[in-house]
């Protein structure tokens, strides 16, 4: 147990922080690329989730002892809030991807290859080195989430929005 802060110094290496992140839609560049150049698109990201996974388990009994066993697994949606550009740009990318995915017009559901796209996270360090990849395979956009509009600030509040994403699986590279 650490009595001071410097017994924790001397024992810890360091900390990972929750502020130095990289967020890469590899498939889905082409929606992005038009408006924002270079994938400057990541730098209105505001938060996201990493991928978290709970074990199911059922009642087995055995000579009238009763345990549980894992008997699979559940992945949650990740989330992610993005900052909203001056021109609602991000946003409008968001609707196109959506659109292509089910057409509220026509109501035809896209091709599953078509609109899904392998999402990277990397957690980067103080020296901005990447010390942990997470990627999502064939994830696409659930759903985007509504804007508040509001006169309550004077100096106005930065807008935005949050999209949430569902894929086949997750792994840590």
């Amino acid at each position: 147990m650490f009595t001071t802060v410097e017994d924790f110094k001397a024992n810890v290496s360091g900390i990972a922080v929750t502020n130095k992140f990289l967020v890469d839609f590899s498939k889905a560049l082409y929606l992005f690329e038009p408006y924002f150049p270079n994938g400057t698109y990541k730098y209105l990201i505001k938060d996201i989730d990493i991928p978290d996974f709970t074990l199911e388990s059922t009642h087995a009994s055995l000579w009238g002892k009763k345990f549980s066993v894992v008997n699979g697994m559940t992945e949650s949606p990740v989330s992610i809030t993005f900052i909203s550009d001056k021109d609602m740009k991000l946003r409008h990318c968001f609707e196109l991807w959506m659109n292509k995915i089910f057409n509220k017009e026509t109501f035809t559901a896209g091709y599953f290859d078509d609109y899904i796209s392998d999402i990277e996270i990397s957690v980067l360090n103080g020296k901005f080195d990447v010390i942990r990849k997470y990627q999502m395979m064939d994830a696409y956009p659930e759903s985007l989430s509504k804007i508040t509009l509001s006169h309550d600030s004077d100096t106005g509040t930065v807008m935005t929005f949050s999209a949430s994403f569902v894929y086949k699986e997750w792994k840590v590279k």
